[in-house]
């Protein structure tokens, strides 16, 4: 068993390393164009915003290495891989309040935006524009057949069934057999894919920024962008849906008889799903990153902004607050990508959208 668990806090600890990663690139990822979220000088960048940004390479290392340490060696002499999802749990928040932090040191340093004249642009964009048929009626089976399967197979279910399963594919955990325990995933799944769902509607509504000069220049790049992040939102969908739909049959490959010899055709899928996922979301930014160095080659600017929306970003370019702004998603200050406005009409129904997930997972703890 501990050899087991040792397995899993090793896969654990990639992940933390992947996002404590992230976390040390963030303030640097364009240079001094967007240092912890605001533009500033050359020399601001080389000189006192090296001195903050050790210091918080530094606050984050020690973040991470005190609570992942204490996290995962408990979990490995208690063998109870909770005290490591804790331990992740905590971390992650913790360096995002440190990021926010150092973000203030750097604000009073931010270069002022210039006077530009803006367009609109007059194109609609709809959701059905770029969407694949294919790949909607595939989330759509990969969602509801499970569901038919373990309706149809629940009767013959054991009265304890198992939860959790190894590395190895054999499982390690069980509990009594309910509604929870068995439906959890597939409810999961389906509720994901409806978040997914949203989030790519918002995104192909999102505000675009278009100063009066090199409009067309900018829409075109702009559009690129836009369109390279849904297709990063589809591929996501297509794995996430694969791999729940998968995990969601493995209660009936571990306890049906008939159904067991499937169970190796299941792990490899699994572990195959995983694979293409992060090499996946790591050529998406490589695309976002090419798409936005050829929009400034060609403008000498890849970020445009309006002067009177600069105090409605908070966190380091994260948050973006602003009431008098009608759009509910916006491109990010100074950085790639989208952020909601958390003012914009319906971000409510957003926030408890997402509220759902620990509401669910509630429900599967329960009946543990």
């Amino acid at each position: 068993m501990k050899n087991e668990t040792l397995s899993v806090l090793i896969a654990l600890l990639m992940a933390d390393v992947l996002v404590l990663g992230v976390m040390l690139w963030m303030p640097v990822m364009r240079g001094e164009k967007a240092f912890f979220g605001v533009r500033v000088s050359r020399e601001i960048y080389a000189g006192e915003g090296r001195r903050i940004l050790r210091r918080y390479w530094l606050s984050v290392l020690a973040i991470f290495i005190a609570l992942e340490a204490a996290g995962m060696l408990t979990a490995y002499y208690r063998n109870n891989l909770l005290y490591a999802v804790a331990a992740y749990a905590v971390s992650v928040p913790v360096a995002f309040v440190l990021y926010t932090a150092f973000a203030r040191e750097v604000r009073p340093f931010r270069l002022p935006s210039e006077a530009t004249k803006f367009a609109s642009s007059l194109r609609t964009r709809r959701l059905s524009e770029y969407t694949f048929f294919a790949l909607e009626v595939l989330i759509v089976i990969l969602a509801v057949a499970p569901v038919i399967l373990l309706i149809y197979y629940y009767p013959a279910l054991p009265e304890r069934v198992p939860v959790h399963w190894g590395v190895n594919g054999q499982p390690d955990r069980w509990a009594r057999k309910s509604l929870s325990t068995v439906f959890f995933v597939p409810v999961l799944a389906a509720y994901l894919q409806s978040w997914f769902l949203l989030l790519k509607y918002d995104l192909a509504h999102a505000k675009m920024t278009l100063p009066a000069e090199q409009a067309e220049i900018y829409e075109h790049y702009k559009e690129r962008l836009m369109v390279a992040s849904l297709r990063m939102i589809d591929w996501s969908r297509g794995l996430i849906g694969v791999l729940l739909a998968v995990v969601s049959l493995l209660i009936l490959l571990t306890t049906i008889e008939e159904l067991r010899p499937w169970m190796k055709v299941a792990n490899t899928s699994i572990w195959a799903t995983l694979g293409l996922l992060l090499p996946g979301l790591f050529f998406s930014l490589y695309r976002f990153m090419k798409i936005n160095n050829a929009l400034e080659e060609a403008t000498g600017n890849a970020n445009v902004r309006r002067e009177s929306e600069e105090e409605k970003w908070s966190g380091g370019g994260l948050f973006y607050y602003n009431p008098d702004d009608p759009a509910l998603m916006v491109e990010k200050k100074d950085g790639l990508g989208y952020t909601y406005n958390f003012a914009g009409q319906g971000i409510r129904l957003r926030l408890a959208f997402l509220a759902g997930v620990p509401l669910l997972v509630l429900w599967a703890l329960l009946d543990l």
